[in-house]
């Protein structure tokens, strides 16, 4: 039988702690180390410190056990159990998680290192899209009024020009046969709504 523990939860190592809160603290608890044994963890801080001292150095508590909080009231108790730990003492980057955005807060002004940006233009590069999708988010934009009117230079219409023929030439026989196709050109003519319904994008 599961034991769920709403309230506070604490993450020590070396003189320093993270204070979170959760409705369920057993088991963010267990996410909390499973990131951290991946090295996965989104708070660099402690993921050093994970890094540095290992997995005996830490320790996994609960603080305050709060049965009747709502998510908001946990929220303001965790702000207010931040607040009482000293600056150096406290691996919490997030001060104040009753913000909106305080997830976005771990990376503001981060700026990724060679390794992280190559790691994530080979992604980039090796990602595939399926036809049936491209052709339904291009669907979806029909009738986009975003640039009409806009009128382009003619340098950057021979950019474009130069772009479309490059993309062209990365094909294989293959895709350039179905980019080309009856079926291809007759799903850009039908509407959108009946191309979904069609191809079990909605129910």
């Amino acid at each position: 039988m599961n034991v769920y523990i709403r309230g506070l939860y604490t993450i020590r190592c070396a003189g320093r702690t993270y204070v979170g809160s959760s409705i369920d603290i057993p088991a963010r608890l267990v996410t909390h180390r499973g990131e951290l044994k991946r090295g996965k963890h989104s708070n660099p801080i402690l993921q050093r410190a994970w890094s540095k001292h290992g997995e005996a150095a830490f320790s996994f508590d609960t603080l305050a056990e709060l049965p009747g909080a709502s998510g908001a009231e946990l929220l303001e108790a965790e702000r207010d159990a931040i607040a009482r730990i000293p600056e150096g003492e406290r691996f919490n980057i997030v001060l104040d998680p009753t913000t909106a955005g305080r997830f976005g807060q771990l990376n503001k002004g981060r700026k990724q290192n060679a390794a992280e940006r190559a790691m994530r233009s080979k992604i980039a590069k090796g990602r595939s899209i399926p036809l049936k999708v491209r052709e339904a988010a291009s669907l979806a934009l029909k009738g986009n009024q975003h640039a009409k009117g806009l009128k382009r230079s003619a340098e950057t219409r021979a950019k474009m020009s130069e772009a479309a023929k490059a993309r062209w030439s990365k094909m294989t026989p293959a895709e350039r046969k179905r980019a080309t196709s009856p079926a291809s050109a007759a799903c850009k003519r039908r509407g959108k709504r009946k191309f979904v319904s069609e191809h079990g994008y909605i129910s």
